[in-house]
């Protein structure tokens, strides 16, 4: 039996992501910060840090609601 090779994983730019999901780059972002690419992660470039996200984190994800997200209240606000 051969071993079989693991292909290392594609990772895409937030301007990538975006062009997959057909939406703007600067939404790209704002879902970056909000945490909804749980894999991404910054790389050092010559030219300033540059954030990729895994092909994974596109496998099963779905877009959010358009609009502002909810407000957390008092109770939902871990202390």
């Amino acid at each position: 039996m051969t071993p079989t090779k693991k292909r290392p994983e594609i990772k895409l730019t937030l301007k990538e992501v975006a062009d997959r999901l057909g939406e703007n780059v600067e939404t790209v972002r704002g879902w970056r910060k909000r945490g909804l690419f749980p894999h991404a992660e910054s790389v050092a470039t010559l030219r300033g840090p540059i954030w990729q996200v895994p092909e994974s984190d596109l496998t099963n994800f779905t877009k959010p609601a358009p609009g502002r997200p909810p407000k957390q209240t008092k109770a939902s606000v871990k202390r």
